[in-house]
Order: structure tokens, then sequence, then C-alpha cells
């Protein structure tokens, strides 16, 4: 009785360790994913379809990237998880962020720098008064 005793506690440590070593490479694989996969993705990306397009464009050749890239290491099972990450790490995918520059009207148009400095200290008033002598 007492080796069974012995054998079931070796066995939960075996266990126990086995759980240990799990959690280890699910962390494992989330830093990788995070830190490295993510990341050269995005620069690829960012090289590849650069200057920034729309929001929709770039989505749609992003997701086409990461498939290929994914097939040559036949792991296509692993998209919904980069894409995921992608979506929390990639700004050009994140429609309010902004985008490409419109090619259209300015809604604000700045003034140039004489008639900013005219404005405050009334340049063309002063040169008046100081011509009138």
């Amino acid at each position: 009785m007492a080796h069974s005793s012995i054998m079931a506690l070796q066995a939960l440590d075996d266990y126990d360790e086995a759980r240990f070593q799990e959690r280890s490479a699910k962390w494992k694989k989330k830093d990788i994913l995070k830190l490295q996969i993510t990341p050269n993705i995005i620069k690829l990306a960012h090289r590849t379809f650069s200057p920034r397009p729309p929001v929709t464009e770039y989505s749609s050749n992003l997701s086409t990237l990461v498939k290929g890239i994914l097939k040559k290491k036949d792991m296509l099972s692993a998209t919904s998880t980069i894409w995921q990450e992608l979506k929390l790490q990639d700004e050009w995918l994140n429609p309010e962020a902004g985008g490409p520059t419109s090619s259209g009207p300015k809604d604000v148009e700045a003034p140039s720098m004489s008639d900013l400095l005219n404005d405050i200290f009334d340049a063309s008033d002063a040169l008046g008064w100081d011509m009138q002598d």
C-alpha cells in the first residue's frame, strides 16, 4: 500500500510538471505571435503596400499575404489567430487611424504668414501712422 501511495504521488508530480510545461509553451507561443510574427508581417505589409491604401484594399491585400506566408509553412490553420493579433497591432487596419491623404479640397486653409502677422500686430496701420509725418 505504501508503494502505491508513493507511485501515486510521483505520478502527480509528473502530471504537475506536464501542466507547467504546457502553460509555459502556451505563453511562449503567445509571445512569439505578439513580438515576432505579427510585427514582422506588419513591416513586410507596410513596405509591400506603401503608400498606404484604403483600409478595405489593405485588409484584402494583407489577408492574401498572410495566407501566402502560412501556406508556405503548411500552417493555414493559424490564419485566424494571426489575423486577430494583426487587427490589434496594425494601425493600417483601423479606419479611424486615418489613411491616405485626400486629393480633394481642404476643409480649412491655413492663413499666410504675412496675413497672420498683419492681424496680430496690425502692421499696415503702424506703417501708415509712421508715414503720416
